[in-house]
Order: structure tokens, then sequence, then C-alpha cells
């Protein structure tokens, strides 16, 4: 299990965009994910600004469940705890059945019943979205992250990411970013939000 604020500040970007910034700067790593987000029939998570996911990787084969506790919120900066342990594929296979609610287990489904102890919830999967992810060296050792995400309907976007511990390097490398490539900024939906969408 591991429990970590996540600080990042995020936009959408064109093809283009996002072609340009991938050229300039030097790959550290890529690979490829797919997320399974989950919440009640009626999101109860949602309401209470909690995300639930199952992410798969790949290139391991490694499956990570994941709960996001909003702790911040603006149009481009997104400050959030994440509580993140692994699992195994028997119980992802078991979690996206159809004809079945499975509780979570470990540090996750600790929270949840820490949460609602007067409702327990009955959790089903309610979108997914494949990432290919790219990681660049950006100025002053900052990791610049490329996204490449394509929903259950094929519907695909490109975002950028900058996460941080420093805030002043987190500010100025996305600030450098959007002048030197053109890019306004967006307020960012979240890839639940964007995946529910797209169905």
């Amino acid at each position: 299990m591991t429990e970590e604020i996540e600080r990042e500040l995020k936009t959408l970007l064109t093809r283009t965009q996002y072609e340009q910034i991938l050229t300039n700067y030097e790959l550290s790593r890529s690979y490829s994910q797919t997320n399974y987000y989950f919440d009640t029939a009626d999101f109860v998570l949602h309401q209470h600004g909690i995300g639930l996911r199952i992410r798969k990787f790949a290139d391991t084969n490694k499956i990570v469940q994941t709960l996001k506790v909003n702790r911040a919120k603006s149009s481009s900066r997104r400050e959030l705890t994440e509580i993140t342990d692994t699992i195994t594929a028997a119980e992802l296979t078991q979690h996206l059945a159809s004809n079945q609610v499975t509780p979570f287990s470990g540090t996750v489904g600790e929270y949840l019943n820490q949460a609602f102890p007067q409702q327990p919830i009955q959790l089903i999967p309610i979108a997914t979205a494949t990432t290919k992810r790219t990681l660049l060296r950006g100025p002053e050792t900052v990791t610049i992250t490329l996204d490449t995400t394509t929903y259950a309907d094929g519907f695909s976007d490109y975002e950028l990411e900058v996460e941080e511990l420093d805030d002043k390097k987190r500010k100025s490398t996305f600030e450098l970013l959007l002048k030197k490539f053109h890019i306004s900024k967006h307020a960012v939906e979240n890839k639940r939000d964007r995946a529910l969408k797209h169905r």
C-alpha cells in the first residue's frame, strides 16, 4: 500500500501541440495502461469527491487499485491524496464481472468502509480508457508527462501534465510549455469523467 499527495498542473492539447512537445524533449519512458473506473449506480463516490480506478500496465501486467480523494481543485491544478494497493488478475476479473459485486480489499477497501460505515456501497465498473503515457526529461529535471487516451467509443484526446513536488519548478515548467508551444489553458476534466462521456 502507498499513500501520497499528488500535485499536478495539466491541460488538454491539440494533436499538433502534443507532437511538438514530444519532439522537443528527451524521452525517458513510454508505456501503455488501461484504466477501469468504478462507482455506484448513482455515483456516490463522485458526490463525495472520490475517484476509484483499477489500472493494468501492459508492459508488466502489474495491476493496482487506486482511490483518489480531492484535497484542492482549480481550473488547471489538482491536489489529491492517492491510496494505492497492488491486486491480482483474478481480483480484476471479479470486479469486472457483470453478474456480481466484489468488495474492494486492502487499504482502499478499509478507507471505503470507514468513509461509508452506514451504507455498504455496491461498486460497479462505469467506464474504461486506455492511455499511452510518455515521460520526457523537461527543464530543471522536471518530468513532462504526455498522455494519448482512447476511450470505449474510439475517441482520443491529448493531455499535458507536470507533476512536481517543488511548487516553483512545477509552475515555471508548466508556464514555459504553455508559452513555447502556444497552448491555451483549459479546465481539464479528469479521465474518469471524460471516459464517462465516451462509453
